[in-house]
């Protein structure tokens, strides 16, 4: 071989070799903040749960970026002249194993989610459908009972494979919620349990945009300070939620999100302090007890009012402007807690206790990042006369810090779903806040739904069944040299989609 071939030869090896090394460093670091022990797209799944089932599962429609609805699965859809039958074609799609999917997926996937049994039920779909015919497999018709106002939301939910579940109940304890297979752009390898899960991309994804990423890694933090320095030191490269923008290195994008944190209380009929909690008084008065902007300022650094009244945020349309919320009022809370205590046969040396027995509250919370609020509301509390314990658990103790995610297209009927709970349930029940959820359920008129939402708002402030915290509005943060394509309520609805830039 002459010198010349040789060095055609060396350069052509070479290239070969970087285009290999190019193609392994095609992987993308997410950081996120709850441990996955499994993974079932449903409504009540942890945040970081429902963003990984983002890329592993996929629905007949999605929402894009400007929210409206478009067809994924689905590549037709006939609607009939009531608007009541939605009949889907289906594109060719293939399940992570390479089965084929088809209409009977479908139909299996609606009677999972109709079934109360199973742990990703749907009360919105069991209320609004009322048929479901498989024509062929590659055709099904879903009849409705009633008209919905936004008719295409209800057909977003994630599609599971016949094939593997086979039986219509899906439970944490399934074997397919610890290994599932879906027809996203990327399948499960490893990592349920652990802090860090790895997806890697499904050959069988073919009927949208080929994912530009050969690996996914959803690394788990339990603090978003540490998340952020690894952020900016480039060993992550996107973090779904941070509270304030601390950074011109990092791109941020809103994300539409708003967290609402607030306290719950257990109300199981047995609890040692369920009489306690019982009284709206008692609860009005542990609320005013706390300094909020105080706290929301010191722990979030946050600058702008945050306070919340009731369990919408502040720019909700629900949110009812007339209620003005309870201040901090140290002395007020006290007597307060005075009179109601005295009543139940309490007195107060340093804790309020009765026959020689102090009250003792835990206090829990579920995240490393809320540990200095959940201290500073327990050290309130002491100073209210109640010994308070801090637990990072996930169990429900005697008092819970813990925060949802409201979204300006978050359906109220799902939100308000987990109130609907047994006789001895550890959330709080009120037959007045249950007739105002089903007159939310009896009607589409935009206005009446509004109202029924500032009634809702005006007994949650007067009862105080949760002490609403406040509100804090999130940013995706991400490095500057990827390119993500953000859906303003999910952000992580199309993964195919992002890349590095070049």
């Amino acid at each position: 071989m002459s010198f010349t071939q040789n060095t055609k030869y060396c350069a052509i090896v070479l290239l070969c070799l970087m285009s290999l090394m190019a193609k392994e460093n095609r992987s993308l670091y997410c950081g996120d903040f709850h441990k996955v022990q499994t993974l079932i797209p449903r409504m009540n799944g942890t945040s970081t749960e429902n963003r990984i089932c983002q890329f592993i599962f996929d629905s007949l429609v999605v929402q894009e970026q400007d929210r409206r609805y478009t067809l994924s699965i689905a590549q037709e859809v006939d609607v009939s002249p009531d608007s009541l039958s939605y009949t889907f074609l289906l594109h060719t799609v293939r399940w992570q194993d390479g089965s084929l999917l088809t209409a009977r997926d479908i139909q299996f996937t609606i009677e999972v989610l109709l079934n109360p049994q199973s742990v990703n039920f749907q009360p919105v779909l069991a209320a609004f459908i009322e048929d479901v015919t498989f024509v062929n497999p590659k055709t099904i018709t879903i009849t409705l009972t009633q008209p919905f106002y936004e008719p295409l939301a209800l057909f977003t939910f994630k599609i599971l494979p016949q094939h593997i579940l086979r039986q219509s109940i899906l439970s944490k304890q399934s074997p397919f919620a610890k290994n599932p297979v879906g027809c996203g752009p990327f399948k499960y390898v490893k990592g349920l349990g652990s802090n860090e899960v790895q997806l890697v991309r499904s050959e069988y994804f073919t009927y949208r945009k080929r994912p530009y990423f050969d690996k996914v890694f959803f690394r788990i933090y339990g603090s978003r300070t540490q998340a952020m320095q690894d952020l900016l030191r480039k060993k992550i490269h996107v973090i779904p939620s941070v509270y304030t923008q601390k950074s011109d290195k990092i791109a941020y994008e809103p994300n539409s999100q708003y967290n609402l944190h607030f306290l719950t209380f257990n109300y199981t009929r047995k609890h040692r302090y369920r009489e306690l909690f019982s009284n709206a008084n008692l609860r009005r008065a542990l609320l005013q007890s706390l300094d909020r902007t105080k706290i929301v300022q010191r722990c979030f650094a946050v600058k702008k009012n945050n306070i919340i009244s009731g369990p919408f945020p502040h720019q909700s349309w629900f949110y009812n402007k007339d209620i003005a919320g309870w201040d901090f009022d140290e002395r007020d809370a006290k007597s307060s807690l005075q009179n109601i205590m005295s009543k139940k046969g309490f007195t107060q040396k340093k804790y309020w206790q009765k026959n020689g027995t102090p009250v003792e509250l835990e206090l829990s919370y579920t995240e490393e990042n809320h540990r200095e609020a959940v201290e500073l509301i327990a050290n309130h509390f002491e100073k209210a006369g109640f010994k308070t314990t801090v637990l990072l658990s996930s169990e429900q103790r005697d008092i819970s810090y813990s925060y949802y995610t409201f979204s300006n297209t978050t359906d109220l009927i799902q939100l308000f779903s987990l109130y609907e709970m047994g006789k001895n349930s550890d959330i709080y029940q009120n037959s007045q806040l249950a007739e105002l959820l089903h007159e939310l359920h009896s009607t589409l008129n935009p206005w009446a739904i509004q109202g029924i939402g500032h009634q809702i708002h005006a007994f949650i402030h007067k009862e105080t069944p949760f002490i609403f915290l406040w509100q804090l509005d999130s940013h995706v943060a991400y490095n500057k040299n990827l390119n993500i394509k953000l859906h303003p309520i999910n952000s992580y609805r199309f993964p195919e989609t992002w890349k590095f830039n070049k």
